[in-house]
């Protein structure tokens, strides 16, 4: 009768032991994605926060007063380096384009030939936003948008 109940143990303890193992595999580690594949997709300017330092940066003002739609934008980041640029249901026909210099820093490049481009370093970034921050300390919050 004790070797019953020594077996009965034993086997109990092998499959509690086979159910853990088998169970921490199934959980994996979520994968990293990276910035690129995080940024394909609509993407609306949600606010503009400006530097702390330098409450009146007049030139992030006077961008932003030039204007009246500008957070109401939509920009289209597609896989080829693309970025289209939509108001409503509307295209507007600029060509811009952006570039990932590293890890943390985009450069946006506007219009035709003698394009003009800045750069901005990613501040912070989640699934659905990212803050980008110009060389003013300038924060420009983008959210995800869906369809």
């Amino acid at each position: 009768m004790k070797k019953i109940i020594l077996a009965v143990i034993l086997l109990a303890a092998a499959g509690g032991a086979v159910y853990y193992f088998l169970t921490t595999k199934k959980t994996s580690i979520p994968q990293q994605i990276s910035f690129k594949q995080m940024l394909l997709g609509e993407w609306k300017i949600d606010s503009v926060a400006l530097s702390k330092k330098d409450s009146g940066n007049a030139i992030a003002l006077f961008a932003l007063t030039l204007d009246s739609n500008f957070l109401k934008y939509t920009y289209d980041f597609k896989d080829d380096g693309s970025i289209i640029k939509m108001l409503g249901d509307s295209t507007l026909p600029e060509k811009n384009s952006y570039q990932l210099k590293d890890s943390a820093t985009i450069v946006f490049t506007e219009g035709n030939g003698a394009a003009e481009s800045f750069e901005l370093k990613l501040s912070a970034k989640e699934e659905k936003w990212f803050v980008l921050m110009d060389k003013d300390s300038t924060n420009y919050y983008f959210k995800k948008q869906s369809r």
